[in-house]
This record gives C-alpha cells, sequence and structure tokens, in this order.
C-alpha cells in the first residue's frame, strides 16, 4: 500500500471542478490505458503522442459544448488545463505540481516540480487558436512556447535549482476539438 502523499495542486474554478468530477475520472474508470499512455508520453518527451492522445480523448468523450468558444472566452481553456491537470494528478509522487502561479513576468498555466534531482520539469502553457493571431493550431501552440519564454515562466524552476536543460516546455494549443502540442527545451533555439 502507498502512503499517502501531498502536494500542491488547485483546481482553476468551479467550472473546472465539475468537470474534472464528471469528465474525467469517468474517462479514467473506463480509459486507465489512455492515462498511462497519457502520462508515459510527457516523461518521455513524445510530443506527437501527446497531441494524439488528446486528440483521441478529445473526439471521443467531449461535447463540442465542452470545448467549443461560449460565454467565457477562458471556458475551453479552463476545460483543457483541467483535463492535463487530471492525466498528470497521479505523478505528484514525483513531482510538485503547481496550477496558475506566478513567476517571471506573469503566470503559467501548469508547472512541475521534480522532487528528485536530475528529472525534468515541466511548464505547460494553454492557448485558445484565435484565426486572426494565429493562423494556426500549430502556431497558436508555438506562441504559447514563445509566451513562456518571454514571460521567464522558467524563473522560479530556476530559483528552486533546476537546471536550463531540464526544463521542458510544453505549449498545447487547441480550436474545439483540434489539439496541437509543441515542446523545446530553449525555445529561442528551436522556433526563431
Amino acid at each position: 500500500m502507498q502512503g499517502i502523499t501531498e502536494c500542491d495542486v488547485s483546481v482553476t474554478n468551479q467550472e473546472v471542478m465539475e468537470m474534472f468530477r464528471y469528465e474525467i475520472l469517468a474517462m479514467f474508470e473506463n480509459g486507465n490505458a489512455v492515462y498511462y499512455d497519457f502520462v508515459e508520453a510527457l516523461l518521455s518527451h513524445r510530443t506527437e503522442e501527446l497531441t494524439d492522445i488528446l486528440m483521441d480523448i478529445s473526439y471521443t468523450s467531449m461535447s463540442y459544448f465542452d470545448v467549443g468558444r461560449r460565454h467565457s472566452e477562458r471556458a475551453p481553456e479552463n476545460f483543457y488545463h483541467g483535463l492535463v491537470l487530471g492525466l498528470i494528478v497521479s505523478l505528484r509522487d514525483r513531482y510538485r505540481i503547481v496550477s496558475n502561479r506566478e513567476s517571471g513576468r506573469g503566470r503559467y498555466d501548469i508547472a512541475m516540480y521534480p522532487l528528485s534531482e536530475g528529472e525534468d520539469a515541466f511548464i505547460i502553457e494553454f492557448k485558445v487558436c484565435d484565426e486572426k493571431e494565429d493562423g494556426t493550431l500549430e502556431k497558436a501552440a508555438e506562441n504559447a512556447l514563445r509566451q513562456i519564454e518571454e514571460k521567464r515562466y522558467d524563473a522560479d524552476l530556476l530559483a528552486a535549482g533546476i537546471a536550463e536543460e531540464h526544463i521542458y516546455k510544453l505549449g498545447i494549443a487547441f480550436a474545439g476539438k483540434d489539439v496541437a502540442v509543441k515542446s523545446a527545451r530553449r525555445v529561442d533555439e528551436e522556433l526563431l
């Protein structure tokens, strides 16, 4: 039997909490394989596989009403944020998972601080694709990576003693049920 592990995880708002309770937990009851595949792809830095898994979840389990534009412009972003938090929460024995915290010159969506030295840290930023601003879903994911870099969201990870080469950055963009995931260790080298 595994002991209880405390971690620093918060849900962004009541809407995300309700979605987590009903949508995410229901997916886990019937889809442990999807959950394990997501975690393995994340920890192994397999970005294309992360995209495929999130697309599969989106097309088989979500309603357009969950992820489409509606009364709140942040509602779709909050939905995906809650989904990914639900998928990674079991990593709390290996990571301190932090949501919506200030670092650098802004507030990141999710950061994962490794509890063991030498493990990779993660910063995840979500973006709703705006066709006028981004053009494509892939460009929106790249813009999420640029935001991580420009706003120095890695500042707290660096201050915690995590080496820059162990900070893995993910930009996750979506337009309705379509998803794109881009990754980088050094955004300025890989995207510019």
